[in-house]
């Protein structure tokens, strides 16, 4: 199982890591061995190989040698999981938008959103 094109299966990818010594594989500038110049794309493939570790530390095992869940399942839970924070932050960003055309002035804006989403 590949992660990128032209990649090697996560083991391979682990004895790669090791081998070049980079703190036990743990990412420390994925800029330095990730050859895409788009930052988005090299966060998301930051991420996913920081899951990919922490799948390992806490399973034991990767996803590709888990025959043991309902895939299927899970990733529809997780689907509904992030549709509800997705309205979420929706929400709060039109919310937002809202309160910047009625409050031009900026700092009665800032005490605005500090009542809304300040600490309580």
């Amino acid at each position: 199982m590949g992660y990128i094109s032209d990649s090697k299966s996560f083991q391979e990818y682990r004895e790669y890591m090791d081998k070049i010594n980079i703190d036990g594989f743990k990412i420390k500038q994925a800029e330095d061995y990730i050859p895409i110049k788009d930052e988005v794309t090299k966060a998301v493939i930051t991420d996913l190989i920081s899951r990919a570790q922490r799948g390992v530390e806490k399973y034991n095992t990767t996803l590709g040698e888990n025959n043991h869940q309902n895939m299927l399942q899970h990733a529809y839970e997780e689907a509904l999981d992030m549709a509800q924070y997705l309205k979420k932050e929706i929400t709060t960003l039109n919310t937002i938008q809202d309160l910047v055309k009625q409050y031009p002035n900026d700092a009665e804006l800032g005490m605005k959103l500090r009542q809304m989403y300040g600490k309580k």
